[in-house]
């Protein structure tokens, strides 16, 4: 037997092996009994069919759990990250809170407050506009 006729065979035999699974799969899933959820009249609810009712509220949910899950990923990297140079250091985590984050914020005063709502979008700065109008109603 040649080398390509050898791989064909091997490709065959693969295949018929699949298909045999799927088959004897399918039949295995159609014997049992369908278990429902529900039963309203008649009818069945079956599990399957509920998630294809529910899939966008799933889709929803899985999508807010990853992004909850990503987000304390990230503040969990970052508390690490930030343990260790403090440690490496020889300082506690406030203290290089405070010298890293704290001392480099600038204080917000009314003139960067001004500039930063000159370059941000209308909207934005209606809403300034209104907060700065009721401050200056308190005083």
């Amino acid at each position: 037997m040649s080398l390509t006729t050898g791989l064909v065979v091997r490709r065959l035999t693969s295949c018929a092996m699949v298909l045999a699974a799927f088959a004897t799969t399918s039949v295995a899933q159609t014997t049992r009994p369908v278990q429902g959820v529900a039963t309203v009249g008649d009818h069945v609810v079956t599990e399957e069919e509920l998630d294809l009712l529910a899939a966008d509220r799933l889709a929803r949910l899985k999508t807010e759990q990853y992004n909850i899950r990503r987000v304390v990923l990230d503040e969990y990297i970052t508390r690490t990250l930030m343990e260790k140079e403090a440690k490496a250091r020889g300082i506690t985590l406030q203290q290089l809170e405070q010298v890293e984050i704290d001392a480099k914020v600038l204080p917000v005063t009314d003139i960067r407050s001004e500039r930063f709502t000159r370059q941000t979008p209308r909207s934005f700065r209606a809403r300034a506009r209104s907060r700065r109008s009721r401050r200056s109603k308190r005083t």
